[in-house]
């Protein structure tokens, strides 16, 4: 066990929870990139490896990179301070065996399954008590279907985004936004991310393969079964929000 690595992740839960703690902080640290502000017309928030960057692509790509966002902060404290603040706000969300793996794959130096399953509930949980004033999207719908999370959106907020046929080619066109997004940001070692359609077959299969392999570790083991299944209950609270949502 990483004991530092533990600590840091504990105060975070703490502090990514509470508008009055992050948002202050946050900017006294200079670290206003992504964060909402004055004129900020839509935010984009998620558990890391729940769709985000997707969501966040889709809208810029829909909108002809019109629309002025906040997103990839990962705190519901910028949910909560843009819900105060009467901002737009789309959350998504993902079953959490799947987030959680994913997360740790893709930062085994940063993340471990016990921190990870805390920040998962902590982040939905306080969430909750505002739940009213939040468009929830789960993983499927956000990568598979998102003119739907728009429509939704718009309802929600009476607003008037523009919508598109989800097909191929402008997943294919959404993907590639996403690509030079993540590029700019230095968030990936090549050209794509290690999700998107154009990466080679051997490089999906042995991600594939890891992530199976996670994924036995978090579920078989006795350690994090306690945890693991409050998580999934978060989970089925938030599919029941959707669902009363979209209703």
């Amino acid at each position: 066990m990483n004991i530092g690595r533990t600590i840091f992740r504990n105060i975070r839960i703490g502090i990514s929870c509470s508008p009055n703690l992050y948002i202050p902080l946050r900017r006294m640290a200079g670290r206003t990139d992504g964060l909402a502000e004055v004129g900020t017309q839509l935010v984009i928030e998620g558990f890391p490896r729940s769709g985000n960057s997707y969501a966040e692509a889709a809208i810029r790509w829909s909108q002809r990179d019109t629309l002025k966002l906040a997103h990839h902060t990962h705190s519901a404290a910028h949910v909560l301070w843009a819900i105060k603040n009467r901002i737009p706000v789309l959350v998504v969300f993902r079953n959490p065996i799947d987030a959680i793996t994913s997360l740790v794959q893709h930062e085994p130096e940063r993340y471990a399954f016990s921190d990870s399953i805390r920040e998962y509930i902590s982040f939905h949980s306080a969430l909750f008590r505002s739940q009213d004033s939040i468009v929830f999207s789960p993983f499927q719908q956000t990568t598979n279907g998102f003119p739907d999370v728009i429509r939704n959106i718009n309802r929600k907020f009476n607003l008037d985004l523009r919508t598109y046929e989800d097909n191929s080619n402008e997943n294919r066109e959404i993907f590639n936004l996403l690509n030079r997004l993540s590029q700019s940001r230095k968030t990936i070692d090549g050209d794509t991310e290690p999700y998107s359609p154009d990466v080679a077959l051997e490089l999906k299969l042995r991600r594939k393969e890891t992530r199976e392999r996670l994924i036995e570790e978090l579920t078989s083991s006795g350690r994090y079964a306690s945890i693991l299944a409050e998580s999934m209950d978060v989970y089925r609270r938030l599919e029941n929000i959707y669902i009363s949502g979209t209703a």
